[in-house]
């Protein structure tokens, strides 16, 4: 009866997990639904405005994402290995070391993150302000 009702509870969890990561659709997103239309476009003569910094943000915000799933996998396994582990000692202390593993993980790709954006928003601000002294002057000729 038990092992019955186990299969239940872990079917039920994993329609659950699967049905969890649907993805909606966002109005500002539906530009890139299109797939080669960005292609057709730029062929035809119209400037798509993708600039390097805007891939680049995408690029880095796809990844953050892909790591913040294997850190929810990671969590997820570790709570099953610790509800699973019953009196043994040695599978509690694997599954509190795989926690702790993930939430170091996690906090450090934060704080890299965090502490690379603050440079680089404070050395662009610095390096590209809008200074008279690096605009282009005509000589004065009369002397």
């Amino acid at each position: 009866m038990f092992l019955k009702q186990k299969k239940i509870f872990v079917d039920i969890f994993i329609v659950l997990c699967s049905l969890s990561f649907v993805f909606v659709a966002h109005a500002q997103d539906l530009k890139d639904a299109f797939g080669n239309a960005n292609t057709v476009a730029v062929s035809g003569g119209y400037d798509t405005g993708v600039s390097a910094e805007s891939m680049i943000a995408k690029i880095i915000s796809v990844v953050l994402s892909i790591l913040g799933v294997i850190f929810l996998i990671l969590m997820i396994y570790g709570g099953y290995i610790w509800m699973m582990a019953r009196d043994n000692e040695q599978e509690v202390t694997r599954a509190k070391n795989l926690i702790t593993a993930a939430v170091i993980g996690v906090v450090v790709i934060v704080l890299a993150y965090a502490i690379s954006f603050f440079v680089i928003q404070n050395v662009t601000k610095d390096v590209f302000k809008n200074d008279s002294s690096w605009e282009e002057s005509e000589p004065d000729l009369n002397l």
